[in-house]
């Protein structure tokens, strides 16, 4: 086989690996962006919403991390626990875990803070999952930004900030949605 077959093969191979995984018993609705939140829904083949998500991405712009994204889900389900599920590049410290805090935006003093570890790696990136309970969802409506910290593979200490602007406008729109 030539080199080119190869890279085609590849190429191909390549693409079939990273295509989505999808359930043929739900469809995913139109994506909305309001202000940098990405809305999305999954519909159950009889067209009633099971679940919708929230995402923010920031891209780094230092360390071996250089051009990953960093992002943040709000998850909301009709019929399960509500969770925010970080998403972390894969050249992460997996020992120092993850930091959420949620910021007032006048001082650099969190009014709300966990930490957890990451429960999860691959290809495309280290997870962790926390659970969305009242007071943490009354915080990110209230509140101005979200700092995430994390270290990175050389053990930086590596912190990226989410504005929380319009995030309450997209949230409602979310629990309308899965009425």
């Amino acid at each position: 086989m030539s080199r080119n077959a190869y890279i085609c093969l590849a190429a191909a191979i390549a693409a079939f690996v990273l295509q989505p995984a999808t359930r043929t018993s739900a469809q995913n609705t139109k994506a909305k962006i309001r202000a940098g939140w990405i809305q999305s829904c999954t519909k159950a083949s009889d067209g009633i919403v099971e679940g919708c998500r929230l995402i923010r991405r920031v891209r780094l712009k230092s360390g071996p991390s250089r051009g990953k994204h960093v992002s943040i889900q709000i998850r909301l389900f009709k019929n399960e626990k509500s969770y925010i599920r970080i998403q972390l590049p894969a050249a992460v410290d997996l020992q120092s875990g993850v930091s959420l805090a949620v910021m007032d935006g006048t001082s650099s003093l969190s009014t709300l803070a966990y930490r957890s570890r990451l429960d999860q790696c691959n290809w495309a990136g280290c997870f962790a999952k926390l659970p969305l309970d009242d007071e943490l969802l009354a915080a990110l409506k209230t509140n101005k930004k979200i700092q995430i910290g994390f270290a990175d593979s050389d053990d930086k200490k590596m912190s990226v900030e989410f504005s929380l602007r319009h995030f309450a406008r997209a949230y409602q729109a979310l629990e309308i949605a899965l009425k």
